[in-house]
């Protein structure tokens, strides 16, 4: 009663919990002020917390009155942990606003310039895409590997740069601003998503909507995010071998056909993942 005091003396048509984690412990809240109940499916949600918490929907599952995913792909891992098909649901992807900035120039770096967005976790895969960086070091191609964002694999990552002798080759950048990022991503050769799972993950669809090459694995909902060979690329995952090979055979690409699937990412977001679009979704789900 005192947790939930905030949302019990509210008067309202839905509760929504943006997060399946964060109903927890709150499965007959709508009940018990009589609203409908609506709940949000992603990544954290699906792939990692219920590893550790085995059956912690039960209740929530049978409480719930729609079920919001943001892919096609977590929503059918809620089926597998327990959410009936029969429960209303719906699919909304993220979306974002359409960065101003664009990549233009398609002419190499030297270095290559690799950059990854993302929490320093081992769901992530970071370690693959560093050890491709050391793989296409060996082949004679020498690439600047940057990583954004923080976490607990920080020091376990140095020490592999160590080990492998590219610490000078890997930068780990900490977390930057939403404009740093941007001009990091328009600025690279190749955006790369080495993720062992994804939800779906908004810095491929923003890199997408600068013009940056992506590669990104063949996990989660990320081949719903990437049209591979048409908007990027996909790969095994966790396979340093196969991603070092697909760095190199992009970067081989002509520049004519780098800046076609450039255009046609961009063109994929701005018609498909923007706020507009995502906001009609919203309005029907909530008049369902």
């Amino acid at each position: 009663m005192y947790i939930n005091a905030h949302i019990l003396r509210k008067k309202m048509d839905w509760l929504h919990f943006g997060f399946a984690t964060t109903a927890i412990g709150r499965e007959k809240v709508a009940k018990a002020i009589q609203t409908k109940m609506a709940v949000s499916l992603r990544g954290y949600d699906i792939n990692e917390y219920p590893v550790k918490y085995a059956k912690c929907y039960q209740m929530l599952w049978k409480h719930v009155d729609q079920v919001h995913s943001i892919s096609n792909y977590l929503l059918q891992k809620a089926y597998e942990l327990g959410l009936s098909p029969d429960k209303p649901s719906c699919i909304i992807f993220p979306a974002i606003s359409l960065p101003p900035i664009h990549k233009s120039d398609f002419s190499l770096h030297d270095p290559i310039r690799i950059l990854t967005v993302g929490r320093l976790t081992s769901i992530k895969g970071l370690s693959y895409c560093i050890e491709s960086i050391a793989k296409l070091k060996e082949g004679g191609i020498h690439a600047q590997y940057t990583i954004v964002g923080d976490g607990i694999e920080y020091e376990k990552l140095v020490r592999q740069t160590e080990a492998l002798g590219i610490k000078e080759d890997v930068i780990f950048a900490g977390i930057l601003s939403h404009s740093e990022i941007l001009m990091l991503m328009r600025d690279c050769d190749i955006y790369v998503q080495p993720s062992i799972n994804e939800g779906f993950c908004n810095a491929v669809l923003e890199a997408q909507a600068v013009g940056s090459l992506c590669i990104a694995s063949d996990v989660g909902a990320l081949p719903e995010n990437i049209v591979n060979g048409e908007t990027g690329w996909l790969v095994q995952s966790m396979d340093a071998n196969a991603l070092a090979n697909s760095i190199l055979n992009t970067v081989r690409l002509s520049p004519i056909d780098k800046r076609k699937v450039s255009n046609n990412a961009r063109t994929r977001v701005a018609k498909s993942f923007t706020i507009d679009t995502h906001l009609k979704s919203w309005n029907q789900f909530y008049q369902t």
